[in-house]
Protein backbone atom coordinates (compact mmCIF):
# COMPACT_ATOMS: atom_id res chain seq x y z
CA UNK A 1 0.00 0.00 0.00
CA UNK A 2 2.73 2.34 0.55
CA UNK A 3 4.29 1.57 -2.60
CA UNK A 4 1.19 2.80 -4.25
CA UNK A 5 1.34 5.94 -2.45
CA UNK A 6 4.48 6.58 -3.13
CA UNK A 7 3.50 6.24 -7.04
CA UNK A 8 0.56 8.48 -7.01
CA UNK A 9 2.37 11.29 -4.84
CA UNK A 10 5.34 10.73 -8.19
CA UNK A 11 2.61 11.03 -10.56
CA UNK A 12 1.25 14.08 -9.19
CA UNK A 13 4.56 15.78 -8.98
CA UNK A 14 5.12 14.98 -11.89
CA UNK A 15 1.85 16.31 -13.54
CA UNK A 16 2.00 19.37 -12.16
CA UNK A 17 3.14 21.74 -14.01
CA UNK A 18 1.20 20.19 -17.15
CA UNK A 19 -2.03 21.19 -14.76
CA UNK A 20 -0.71 24.77 -14.11
CA UNK A 21 -0.05 25.31 -17.93
CA UNK A 22 -2.89 24.28 -18.92
CA UNK A 23 -5.17 26.63 -16.15
CA UNK A 24 -3.19 29.41 -17.42
CA UNK A 25 -4.30 28.52 -21.24
CA UNK A 26 -7.81 28.33 -19.84
CA UNK A 27 -7.91 31.84 -18.42
CA UNK A 28 -9.92 33.03 -21.08
CA UNK A 29 -9.43 35.64 -23.88
CA UNK A 30 -7.24 38.66 -23.17
CA UNK A 31 -9.93 41.57 -22.39
CA UNK A 32 -7.25 44.82 -21.45
CA UNK A 33 -7.76 46.91 -24.45
CA UNK A 34 -11.56 46.44 -24.71
CA UNK A 35 -11.63 47.49 -21.00
CA UNK A 36 -9.52 50.26 -21.39
CA UNK A 37 -11.50 51.63 -24.57
CA UNK A 38 -14.73 50.99 -22.07
CA UNK A 39 -13.35 53.10 -19.77
CA UNK A 40 -12.12 55.70 -21.77
CA UNK A 41 -8.46 55.35 -21.47
CA UNK A 42 -6.57 56.05 -24.13
CA UNK A 43 -3.17 56.66 -22.69
CA UNK A 44 -3.70 52.91 -21.33
CA UNK A 45 -5.03 51.62 -25.04
CA UNK A 46 -1.39 52.69 -26.72
CA UNK A 47 0.46 51.21 -24.38
CA UNK A 48 -1.44 47.63 -24.41
CA UNK A 49 -0.95 48.14 -27.88
CA UNK A 50 2.37 48.46 -27.67
CA UNK A 51 3.02 45.57 -25.51
CA UNK A 52 0.69 43.56 -27.93
CA UNK A 53 -1.88 42.64 -26.41
CA UNK A 54 -5.02 42.10 -28.44
CA UNK A 55 -6.95 44.55 -30.33
CA UNK A 56 -9.45 41.82 -31.05
CA UNK A 57 -9.92 40.83 -27.32
CA UNK A 58 -13.70 40.15 -26.13
CA UNK A 59 -15.45 40.97 -22.83
CA UNK A 60 -17.92 38.55 -21.94
CA UNK A 61 -20.64 39.51 -24.42
CA UNK A 62 -18.19 39.70 -27.43
CA UNK A 63 -18.26 43.43 -26.98
CA UNK A 64 -14.04 44.36 -28.79
CA UNK A 65 -12.52 47.47 -28.38
CA UNK A 66 -13.93 48.84 -32.05
CA UNK A 67 -17.14 48.49 -30.18
CA UNK A 68 -16.60 50.35 -27.70
CA UNK A 69 -14.76 53.01 -29.35
CA UNK A 70 -18.07 53.37 -31.90
CA UNK A 71 -20.45 53.39 -29.12
CA UNK A 72 -18.49 56.37 -27.50
CA UNK A 73 -18.21 58.48 -30.67
CA UNK A 74 -14.29 58.12 -30.62
CA UNK A 75 -13.05 58.86 -34.37
CA UNK A 76 -9.64 58.43 -33.29
CA UNK A 77 -9.68 55.95 -31.41
CA UNK A 78 -11.80 53.80 -34.07
CA UNK A 79 -9.02 54.75 -36.67
CA UNK A 80 -5.86 54.07 -34.06
CA UNK A 81 -7.80 50.39 -33.70
CA UNK A 82 -7.99 49.75 -37.13
CA UNK A 83 -4.84 50.57 -37.99
CA UNK A 84 -3.96 48.30 -35.48
CA UNK A 85 -5.84 45.32 -37.20
CA UNK A 86 -9.18 45.57 -35.51
CA UNK A 87 -11.43 42.93 -36.94
CA UNK A 88 -13.91 45.58 -38.48
CA UNK A 89 -16.81 42.52 -38.91
CA UNK A 90 -16.33 41.50 -35.08
CA UNK A 91 -20.20 41.12 -33.81
CA UNK A 92 -21.08 40.85 -30.43
CA UNK A 93 -23.14 37.82 -28.85
CA UNK A 94 -25.97 40.05 -30.10
CA UNK A 95 -24.88 40.32 -33.49
CA UNK A 96 -24.11 43.87 -33.21
CA UNK A 97 -21.20 45.11 -35.07
CA UNK A 98 -19.16 48.53 -34.76
CA UNK A 99 -20.79 49.03 -38.04
CA UNK A 100 -24.31 49.10 -36.39
CA UNK A 101 -23.45 50.52 -33.45
CA UNK A 102 -21.93 53.92 -35.29
CA UNK A 103 -24.86 54.20 -37.49
CA UNK A 104 -27.42 53.95 -34.65
CA UNK A 105 -25.24 56.66 -32.92
CA UNK A 106 -25.58 58.98 -36.08
CA UNK A 107 -22.12 59.26 -36.49
CA UNK A 108 -20.80 59.50 -40.40
CA UNK A 109 -17.24 59.92 -39.74
CA UNK A 110 -17.08 56.51 -37.86
CA UNK A 111 -19.42 54.79 -40.23
CA UNK A 112 -17.40 56.10 -43.13
CA UNK A 113 -14.29 54.76 -40.94
CA UNK A 114 -15.47 51.30 -41.06
CA UNK A 115 -16.97 51.19 -44.18
CA UNK A 116 -13.14 52.20 -45.48
CA UNK A 117 -12.02 49.36 -43.51
CA UNK A 118 -14.38 47.11 -45.44
CA UNK A 119 -17.16 47.01 -43.07
CA UNK A 120 -19.93 45.02 -44.01
CA UNK A 121 -23.37 47.19 -44.23
CA UNK A 122 -25.41 43.72 -44.81
CA UNK A 123 -24.58 41.78 -41.83
CA UNK A 124 -27.46 41.28 -40.15
CA UNK A 125 -28.15 40.88 -36.21
CA UNK A 126 -29.71 37.59 -35.14
CA UNK A 127 -33.07 40.00 -35.46
CA UNK A 128 -32.42 40.09 -39.10
CA UNK A 129 -31.68 44.32 -38.75
CA UNK A 130 -28.82 45.07 -40.99
CA UNK A 131 -27.15 48.83 -40.37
Amino acid sequence: MVGVAMSARRLVRALAPFMCLASLSAAGPDQRVPEAVKKRDATAVRELLKQHADVNGRQPDGATALHWASHWDDLEMTRLLLREGADVNAANDFGVTPLSLACTNGNPSIVEALLSAHADPNAAMGTGETP
